[in-house]
């Protein structure tokens, strides 16, 4: 009258499956619930999917290394759950076939596979599994270190580029490197808006590689190079402005040449072509403009660097520059008188 209840209807309502631990440990290394689903457990399979789910989309948004440990210790976790229920199962199916009195007591399971077929049918998921998210670390390694290449290089538009390769399975994968990425491609775009500021505003320019040289993240050793090359452009500019007779653009050069001989001494033979150039186009074709120039130069007092040779060579032109812009006036002084008296006599 009382029989025994088969084994399968005794384990809460679910209906267990034999298979081998090792299947089931490697299945769930798969972390989509292969071993759950080898032995059975499908609610336990699904459970595991969505858990695994959740993980991904934290490693994709949060891409911290503390969620990576989350996800190594739920790897852990799914693996030695798995390779537990299979032995256990294993144990209790032995236990409850020496218990029975003869063959005929109780109904026989269905044959499972063996477990040489379930290694199999686990490692056909699990093992394309593991390769592709070793494959898209090391690519997003790979990704990072080219961009790291063609940062270090100056040469940001190309390193940009490398980094848009970078996709959400890259993110998945290998979270915590792809922030870092974020970092230099912060720093490089400061770096690519600096040079298109140059087109427009070198003072600007300046200013924006300052702020990728403070950069974390910044690479490129020639920054700081380059920032002087910027104000030595900048400098140049302004005296291109002075020689129409604008002693203000012509202090504000010889002040911006000035700051780049204290903070670059190593430029200093490039602060000399800029005062070289300016003196090479002296003097104007306004006499006064020259001689407005050459006096504020003189004026300047001795340095005992390239700026000196302003003072020289403005010296050298003084006297003549004066002598001609006083010929210049008395010639426009009787121009402007003869005009009048032309047109008083008109009016007469």
């Amino acid at each position: 009258m009382n029989n025994p209840v088969p084994a399968q209807q005794e384990t809460r309502g679910v209906e267990e499956r034999a298979c081998d631990p090792l299947a089931a440990a490697l299945g769930n290394a798969s972390l989509l619930g292969i071993g759950y689903l080898l032995l059975g457990r499908r609610r336990l399979a699904k459970f595991s999917v969505f858990v695994t789910i959740a993980l991904a989309v934290l490693l994709a948004t949060v891409r911290q290394v503390g969620v990576e440990r989350v996800v190594l210790l739920w790897w852990v976790f799914v693996i030695g759950h798995g390779w537990y229920l299979a032995r256990s199962h294993s144990r209790r199916t032995k236990s409850e076939a020496a218990g029975q009195a003869s063959p005929g007591t109780a109904s026989q399971p269905a044959p499972a596979p063996t477990a040489g077929a379930q290694r199999v049918m686990a490692a056909l998921v699990t093992i394309p599994v593991l390769v592709a998210v070793g494959l898209h670390r090391s690519g997003a390694e790979d990704i990072r270190r080219r961009a790291a290449e063609a940062h270090r290089n100056g040469d940001c538009e190309r390193a940009l580029s490398i980094l848009d390769e970078l996709s959400i399975r890259h993110r998945v994968a290998n979270g915590p490197l792809t922030v870092r990425t974020d970092a230099d491609a912060e720093a490089c775009r400061l770096l690519v808006q600096a040079k298109r500021q140059e087109r427009s505003d070198r003072l600007q320019a300046v200013r924006t590689l300052q702020r990728y040289a403070a950069h974390p993240a910044a690479l490129w050793k020639g920054a700081s190079d380059h920032r002087a090359t910027v104000l030595l452009a900048q400098a140049a500019a302004e005296f291109d402005t002075a020689l129409t007779g604008d002693v203000k653009a012509l202090q504000t050069g010889y002040e911006r040449l000035d700051g780049v001989l204290k903070e670059f001494p190593g430029r200093e033979q490039d602060a000399g072509k800029v005062v070289d150039r300016l003196l090479d186009r002296l003097p104007v074709k306004n006499a006064c403009d020259t001689r407005a120039i050459a006096d504020w130069l003189r004026a300047r007092s001795k340095r005992e660097d390239v700026l000196d040779r302003a003072r020289s060579g403005a010296a050298k032109l003084a006297p003549a520059a004066l002598v001609e812009c006083g010929h210049a006036l008395a010639a426009d002084k009787r121009w402007k008188e003869a005009r009048k008296a032309y047109r008083a006599l008109v009016a007469d």
